[in-house]
């Protein structure tokens, strides 16, 4: 089974450095984010991102919504 990530950021803009197909000033843009072991694991869309949820992981809404591994404290 895979490896479930610690941090989830989703419904988010974020820059991957990868040049669009369309035109020399595009940039590829993603929506979401998935950190393991303080690295980042993985960069897709919400849905691809959303497989690498466990079950340790609440929901805080926002602009871009965070999900944490982490229980409470600070």
């Amino acid at each position: 089974s895979k490896l479930k990530a610690d941090l989830i950021f989703i419904h988010g803009n974020v820059y991957t450095g990868v040049r669009g197909s369309s035109t020399f000033h595009e940039i590829q843009r993603a929506e979401a984010i998935a950190i393991l072991g303080g690295r980042i694991e993985a960069v897709g869309g919400n849905n691809r991102i959303l497989q690498l949820k466990g079950p340790q992981h609440d929901r805080t809404s926002g602009p871009a919504e965070f999900c944490s591994g982490e229980s409470g404290g600070s």
